[in-house]
């Protein structure tokens, strides 16, 4: 197996809702990672978001 897990978690997504976003975070947490990052999605003008 790993011996090692780091995650990175992005939130703020097209239709994410705060449920969903608990839903995964928790998930993650129950992985036991050494380390979780986390992102808010910001969406610029003229990206594929946009």
């Amino acid at each position: 197996g790993f011996e090692n897990i780091n995650i990175d978690l992005i939130s703020a997504l097209p239709g994410q809702t705060p449920e969903k976003w608990e839903y995964n975070l928790s998930k993650a947490i129950n992985w036991k990672p050494e380390h979780i990052s986390a992102y808010s999605l910001i969406i610029e003008p003229g990206t594929a978001f946009a």
